[in-house]
């Protein structure tokens, strides 16, 4: 798609001879009126004199990034021209412009579920995002391009041995198939690689989902799956931010993860058999290859919606300018698909019963009585316990015997459930006999996400790692806790 000469043919004027910000922080703004333009929180002046139908792109983005960051930012940006400049002329209009000099930034929670909550600014620059990879990719073409590849590396021609030509299936897997269409689509398209798989999807390709999978920008492991099970809108990929969101706004979620039989890895919702979950070498869960290849024998499937964190957006006051953010979260968000037949069969799967609730009916009905029992069971003394939580054996002593009346901090006690690995919901009993039990807040709903489907349950560095990514207090005690318990 010729990106360039479309903005030129728009008559825009395109200068990326000009940093946005000290950090790659902008990679692109229109420019609505004439007029000044800052930084929308250094107010440091960016632009003296900008002109009316200027789109300035970051130089950066194109040495820094890729020449498909910069198509896409281009896109994004005459997009916004195309179709938003009446509500800027309206703002005019109706006086917006006596605070043209103060940038307004819009601050929305991330659940999708309150856009009715957005400001104008917000759909806009939900609609530029969502919009600027179709410019780049169109259904039509795309469609065509991706049939003659799937055609072209399907099959292979041979020879008998009369020197005839045989056509059939290519000895390759699905995987491989679709890493190569999307190889071919990125090159003819100039897009990344990320933008040409998400497109098949959304044309329908269901298949290309296994094909080069990324969760929060990392890549997992590729995987296959019967496509028939899932929808286009559905995908088996999610994030730990999406999990703990699933908690703690789906009642059904989060009593299905309660039952203590799933675990996230590798971006997925796994059931937590031996069939499909197995120990690396260093001793954390991986999904086996039975797994990766059946996957939608044993992992749930999540609805595939956008979200937009206003955070990321600027727009000026008087509808001056608008910046296309580097860290722009117009982004997929994933919902827990309750209806899918995908995930009423792996439900089904959970009838036979876990090895949790049989746990649960042998413990005791205090919290020191069933630490106790738990920790005799796994060989756990207290030293090592106290060493795994960061806090001192007093603690732990305590615990054990006077917890009734010695709280602790709730991070210890579900540091504590945690570092034991537990099935699910047994963790999250023993959190509910302390002082401390779980209710229904944001960090509650984190803390009961990472006890029932946390995965690695090692040591507190990797858990603690997840929590600062989600805002949330760490687990365990500290040194000064230790220093003043001894």
């Amino acid at each position: 798609m010729p990106i360039d000469e479309i903005a030129e043919k728009m008559k825009l004027r395109v200068v990326e001879a000009l940093p946005l910000a000290d950090e790659l922080k902008y990679y692109g703004m229109i420019v609505f009126e004439d007029g000044s333009a800052k930084d929308n929180k250094t107010r440091k002046l960016l632009v003296k004199q900008a002109k009316r139908g200027t789109i300035y792109l970051d130089p950066r983005v194109k040495y820094e990034r890729t020449e498909s960051t910069r198509r896409n930012t281009l896109a994004h940006e005459c997009f916004h021209w195309y179709r938003h400049q009446p509500y800027h002329a309206l703002m005019r209009m109706i006086g917006a412009a006596d605070d043209r000099d103060i940038a307004l930034q819009y601050h929305l929670i991330e659940n999708h579920t309150q856009q009715d909550k957005w400001k104008p600014a917000d759909w806009m620059e939900w609609q530029a995002n969502g919009i600027a990879p179709r410019i780049l990719m169109p259904a039509k073409t795309v469609r065509m391009a991706a049939d003659q590849l799937l055609q072209k590396y399907g099959y292979e021609v041979l020879y008998d041995f009369m020197g005839n030509e045989v056509v059939q299936p290519a000895d390759i897997t699905e995987n491989e198939l679709y890493e190569q269409v999307i190889d071919e689509l990125t090159s003819i398209f100039d897009v990344s690689r990320e933008m040409a798989r998400l497109r098949l999807m959304e044309l329908g390709y269901k298949e290309s989902q296994g094909a080069y999978p990324k969760v929060d920008g990392q890549s997992i492991s590729s995987y296959t799956f019967n496509a028939k099970m899932i929808e286009p809108n559905q995908s088996f990929d999610v994030s730990m931010r999406d999990v703990i969101k699933a908690v703690y706004f789906d009642h059904n979620f989060r009593e299905l993860v309660s039952t203590g039989q799933f675990v996230f890895i590798d971006g997925h919702i796994c059931l937590n058999l031996p069939l499909y979950v197995e120990p690396d070498i260093s001793g954390h869960p991986k999904l086996t290859d039975y797994a990766l290849q059946h996957l939608d024998e044993c992992c749930l499937v999540f609805d595939v919606g956008f979200t937009y964190d206003t955070a990321y957006n600027v727009t000026d006051a008087a509808g001056r300018q608008m910046f296309k953010a580097a860290a722009g979260k117009s982004a997929i968000e994933k919902t827990y698909a309750k209806d899918s037949p995908q995930n009423r069969n792996i439900i089904e799967q959970l009838r036979r019963g876990g090895e949790g609730a049989d746990k649960m009916k042998k413990l005791p009905g205090s919290f020191g009585g069933s630490l106790k029992m738990i920790m005799k069971e796994k060989g756990i003394n207290n030293a090592q316990l106290a060493l795994a939580v960061n806090v001192s054996e007093k603690t732990i002593q305590r615990l054990r015997h006077e917890s009734d009346d010695y709280a602790s901090t709730k991070q210890v006690i579900v540091g504590i459930c945690y570092v034991l690995n537990l099935p699910g919901n047994v963790a999250v009993d023993l959190v509910n006999k302390s002082q401390h039990g779980l209710n229904k807040s944001r960090v509650d709903s984190i803390y009961f996400t990472l006890l029932t489907v946390g995965g690695s349950k090692h040591n507190l560095y990797e858990a603690n790692e997840m929590l600062a990514s989600v805002d949330c207090p760490p687990l365990g005690g500290d040194d000064s806790e230790i220093a003043l318990k001894e």
